[in-house]
């Protein structure tokens, strides 16, 4: 039975380190999260079949052109600043309450970032991964977001791919 989800909710996330069965087959996913390969502790088993998976590396960059916007969000998250609707727009509370880190300094990705999908093992983080199709890999293609240049030039290197000047 198919729920159609395209996207694994940021929420869910958050919850991994209490579940051991992860089961999103029969969807619309494209790629896996960082925060679900890194973050899966006490994943046990990750069922993921019948998802129409991205099966190449690709690359998506935003400029990294920093608004006043950004980086007083990036400062309300790094000096865990109170907030609530009534002190600052429901859009940037939404956008603060579901954030992404980066996957390699772990610094909040909101509004510009790198995005690198790479197949990944998730077995090599001790997660038992079903495949039911002969034609399905232990690989899945996992979704890497950077908060900077420097980092998104990181992950273009782990991936093997070239580098953007800085």
């Amino acid at each position: 039975m198919s729920n159609k989800i395209k996207i694994i909710p940021r929420n869910i996330l958050r919850l991994l380190g209490q579940l051991q069965v992860f089961n999103i087959a029969s969807n619309q996913i494209r790629a896996i999260p960082n925060g679900l390969a890194c973050g899966g502790a006490h994943l046990h088993t990750f069922y993921y079949s019948e998802n129409p998976l991205i099966t190449s590396k690709c690359i998506t960059c935003q400029r990294f052109n920093f608004t006043l916007v950004e980086l007083a969000l990036r400062a309300v998250i790094k000096y865990r600043i109170p907030y609530d609707f009534n002190i600052i727009p429901r859009t940037l509370c939404f956008l603060l309450a579901d954030y992404e880190t980066c996957a390699h300094c772990a610094l909040p990705c909101l509004t510009n970032f790198g995005e690198i999908i790479v197949p990944r093992q998730l077995s090599a983080n001790g997660i038992t991964v079903h495949v039911t199709a002969a034609n399905q890999s232990f690989s899945v293609p996992v979704q890497e977001r950077y908060c900077s240049i420097k980092c998104f030039n990181y992950g273009l290197k782990r991936a093997g791919m070239t580098q953007m000047a800085v």
